[in-house]
C-alpha cells in the first residue's frame, strides 16, 4: 500500500515540477539577484538567468512523471494479477 502511494506522489510532484517550470519560462518578471558592482556577477560568479532554473525544472518534472507513471503502473498491474491468481508480473504472457 505505501508503494502505491509513493508512486502516485512521485507522479504529483512531477507535475508540480513541471508547472513550476512552465510558469518560469513564461516569468517576464526582472531577476532579483545581488550582483557585486565590480564583476556585474552574483557573488558566486554565475550569472542568474530563469530560463537555465525553467528547463531543468521541466526536465526533473518529466523525469518525475514518466518514472512516477511507470512505477504506479507495476504496483496496480500486480494487484489486479493477484486478484485473477496469476504471476504479478504486471507484463501479459505471450500466446
Amino acid at each position: 500500500m505505501r508503494n502505491r502511494f509513493y508512486a502516485v506522489l512521485t507522479v504529483i510532484v512531477g507535475v508540480a515540477l513541471l508547472v513550476g517550470g512552465l510558469i518560469t519560462l513564461m516569468d517576464d518578471s526582472p531577476v532579483d539577484t545581488v550582483v557585486e558592482p565590480a564583476t556585474g556577477l552574483a557573488p558566486d560568479g554565475q550569472e542568474s538567468d530563469p530560463a537555465n532554473t525553467g528547463w531543468l525544472l521541466i526536465e526533473g518534472g518529466a523525469l518525475a512523471v514518466v518514472g512516477g507513471a511507470a512505477w504506479a503502473y507495476t504496483q496496480f498491474a500486480r494487484r489486479r494479477a493477484e486478484q485473477r491468481g496469476q504471476e504479478p508480473t504486471g507484463w501479459s504472457e505471450p500466446q
